[in-house]
């Protein structure tokens, strides 16, 4: 239950912390009185029994919570005092240890989920809190931009995302809070920021606007604050349609609200939110006549959760990663159905799907390649991860992404114009693997492309920042994230595997295979070989 995946909550302590002797428990309140709460539900600020925080060195949950108070018990004493960070996916390193009085490396995600809490909405904002004590009161970093929403059109809308620009401020990505006494901020976002943010709405929570006088709708963004910024929104509704909105000096401080009203006359037609539905800016020709967005990075599953799939509802979790060079690496031998972290090397068409084989779900490790399904996905649509399963990031609703045939890789890299010119080995934020332009292509001042495998992965070499600029201009990354077999994982960092959606007649499947010497786009792998899935959108 959380509207916005962002929350941080930073606890200062006192510099030299010494772990002592003990436990304690620890009494967590959120101050009353302030302009921006930590949970938004038209009520009160209110905390939930299993809130994950940060506390000096250590993971802890909240418990016997009440409204704007709770017990964080089992926290290791400390005689200099305590310092916490909520929520604990706020932090670049969920285990880093925050004693001291350093700046607090956070990610504020560019993307913020919307959810119900019963009947009232949830949001989830940063905030943070120090003590010498055992008591910890905390105080917001961020602050919130209250998006007020009527309506002047005869029929009703869905309203799938909230999307907001602003040029001149920094409004998501990687930075830093500080926390001083008792007060505090996100003091600065660096290189790996973004000057935009979206709230998204699941398709089955999607508010209907409709018209009327006492008809207004309320949602709330989390931003850190900002001076004087015009900022521009937009309202991206059902079918495609948007209304954009540019408002003028708009100004956020810590800890405050920034209300924005705004009445929808008319929509206009041929916009969706890339951000809300993880895709990325580029459009890339796979065949004559079709081009395709790349999604934000590879696709990964969790036996945690649920989501929905056509026709129903199942086990387990699918997102995008969160960069396009990540990838889970080694941790993929765990796989199993017990197993609750991240894969993201799948047997072929392994969506969870039953396609009458005995591996169709996606922690399948038999290493037997006749029990996969190796037709065409194209047969059976829904063997194919992205048309059959809703993923969170990627628009949460089953059928708005899909697989490449290898007839579209082979075009992309070998037949549209330029094709030879528009892809190279390259290492990126330090991971080994492939850039692939997109059909238009200018170059970001200051960087460097060159085609090809000549000098392996060290070819183009290019820094989170860099990386930044040419995701931006349209680029996409392919990471060499290897190939598992069974429970044995190998090719990490020095071959990339990625799926078609094509069979070879046989007891092959094709894939997309590179290694720092070379790619081949129609390669032949046995079913039962677990390799990488990076989808495109439906068109």
């Amino acid at each position: 239950m959380t509207i916005v995946s962002l929350m941080l909550v930073a606890v200062l302590a006192a510099t030299g912390c010494k772990k002592e002797q003990g436990k304690v428990t620890l009494g967590a309140r959120i101050e009353s009185g302030r302009n921006a709460k930590v949970y938004i539900d038209g009520v009160s600020p209110c905390w939930h029994n299993g809130d994950l925080l940060r506390i000096n060195n250590q993971t802890c949950t909240t418990s016997a919570a009440l409204g704007s108070s709770a017990q964080i018990t089992n926290v290791d004493a400390n005689d200099n005092g305590y310092r916490a960070v909520y929520p604990l996916e706020l932090l670049v390193d969920p285990n880093a240890d925050i004693t001291g009085n350093e700046n607090i490396a956070i990610e504020l995600p560019r993307v913020q989920t919307y959810e119900f809490d019963g009947l009232d909405q949830v949001v989830k904002v940063p905030i943070g809190a120090r003590s010498s004590t055992t008591s910890l009161s905390f105080r917001n970093l961020c602050s919130l931009i209250k998006v007020v929403i009527s309506s002047q059109m005869d029929a009703p809308f869905r309203l799938d995302s909230i999307g907001v620009d602003a040029t001149a401020a920094w409004l998501s990505g990687e930075g830093e809070a500080r926390v001083e006494g008792g007060e505090g901020d996100v003091v600065t976002l660096n290189g790996r920021a973004h000057h935009s943010v979206s709230l998204a709405f699941p398709i089955a929570l999607a508010p209907e606007i409709s018209r009327g006088l006492r008809n207004t709708y309320v949602y709330y963004i989390v931003a850190p604050k900002f001076d004087r910024n015009d900022v521009t929104i937009r309202l991206y509704a059902d079918n495609g349609r948007y209304a954009s909105f540019q408002k003028r000096d708009v100004e956020l401080r810590a800890n405050s609200i920034a209300t924005v009203s705004l009445t929808v006359e008319e929509l206009e037609q041929g916009a969706v939110d890339p951000l809300s539905i993880g895709v990325l800016p580029g459009l890339f020709t796979v065949a004559s006549g079709r081009q395709v967005h790349f999604s934000k990075g590879n696709l990964q599953f969790t036996t945690t959760g649920q989501h929905a799939v056509a026709g129903g509802i199942a086990d387990g979790t699918w997102r995008f990663a969160e960069h396009q060079y990540d990838y889970v690496g080694s941790s993929n031998s765990q796989v199993g159905e017990n197993y609750t972290g991240w894969i993201d090397l799948f047997g072929r068409a392994t969506s969870g799907w039953n396609s009458g084989r005995v591996c169709y779900r996606p922690y399948s490790s038999s290493t037997s390649p006749s029990d996969y399904y190796t037709g065409d996905m194209a047969d059976y649509a829904n063997t194919d991860w992205g048309v059959y399963n809703a993923i969170e990031n990627g628009g949460n609703a089953p059928g708005m992404w899909r697989t490449l045939t290898k007839a579209e890789w082979v075009y992309l890299f070998s037949q549209r114009t330029d094709a030879a010119a528009k892809y190279g080995a390259a290492t990126v934020a330090g991971v080994n693997g492939v850039v692939v332009l997109p059909d238009d292509w200018t170059l970001p001042t200051g960087l460097e492309f060159n085609n090809g495998f000549e000098t392996g992965y060290s070819l183009n070499t290019y820094s989170a920042e860099e990386w930044l600029q040419m995701e931006t201009a349209g680029a996409v990354f392919l990471p060499a994230a290897g190939q598992r077999g069974g429970n044995y994982v190998s090719f990490v960092g020095a071959n990339g595997e990625y799926w078609s959606a094509t069979s070879n007649g046989t007891t092959l499947s094709y894939i997309v295979m590179f290694t720092q010497t070379s790619l081949n786009p129609e390669a032949g792998l046995s079913p039962a070989d677990a390799c990488s899935v990076r989808l495109v959108k439906v068109d």
